[in-house]
């Protein structure tokens, strides 16, 4: 177990994360570079882990090398979240199993993007959420949703969908 923060703390010691906009598909790029060795380092850390059954310590990872997630929100557990250093989830949310959250994107530019997930937030299973997205508070993500890039999903509202799409609002909701 202790092999699988080693590098967790080796990028939380080297700051290692990329800077939000466009970058270069090229390894002279800086902060292309950083994402390659990023991707080495946490990948495979991040599989080891989830052959444990021990869902504190996957959380403890994910925090310990960037993600910003309320005390009181649950991961699955089987959820993939590409680019914790970019990605915000409040309080009281629930991600779904297998559940995908990317804050990157490769075009012709490398493109990364923070994603924020407001309070009281519910995403289904299967769900796939791109760079750039910003889910308000209350909001549900039906399953094997997909959340298109620099979306935002208005506070109150439950949606489904490829690509997703308004159904109604959420009757819990107080905004």
């Amino acid at each position: 177990i202790l092999e699988t923060f080693i590098p967790g703390l080796f990028i939380r010691l080297m700051k290692l994360k990329v800077e939000e906009g466009e970058h270069e598909i090229s390894i002279k790029d800086k902060n292309f570079f950083r994402y390659i060795l990023f991707f080495i380092l946490y990948r495979p850390s991040l599989k080891l882990i989830g052959f444990l059954p021990l869902l504190p310590l996957r959380v403890r990872f994910l925090k310990l090398v960037g993600l910003k997630m309320g005390k009181s929100s649950i991961l699955a557990g089987s959820e993939i979240i590409h680019d914790p250093y970019a990605v915000e989830i409040g309080e009281q949310t629930l991600i779904g199993g297998y559940s995908w959250i990317l804050a990157h994107i490769a075009e012709e530019k490398l493109i990364v993007k923070k994603v924020k997930i407001g309070n009281n937030c519910l995403i289904g299973g299967g769900a796939v959420i791109m760079p750039g997205v910003v889910i308000e508070d209350n909001v549900t993500v039906g399953i094997n949703s997909v959340i298109p890039k620099n979306r935002i999903l208005k506070a109150g509202k439950i949606y489904v969908g490829n690509p997703v799409r308004e159904i109604s609002r959420n009757e819990g909701s107080t905004v």
